[in-house]
């Protein structure tokens, strides 16, 4: 399933995102198909949520259990 960051990411919470991973939440944690808040974001054009992400140290190559960016 999702955790809360997936969700932050994927609705376009900033404020709370930006809560999340000053509280230690991982950029990188990954859901049961591998995919990432980056590409939770990305998906749904949260590009302001895909700057946060990586300036936070999201891997921007890691790839889903499909093989995709």
């Amino acid at each position: 399933g999702l955790v809360p960051l997936h969700n932050s990411c994927s609705y376009g919470h900033l404020e709370v995102t930006a809560l999340l991973l000053k509280h230690g939440a991982s950029p990188q944690v990954t859901d049961l198909w591998k995919v990432t808040p980056l590409h939770e974001s990305a998906a749904k054009g949260k590009f302001e949520i895909c700057k946060l992400l990586i300036q936070n140290g999201a891997d921007i190559n890691k790839k889903n259990r499909d093989g995709a960016i």
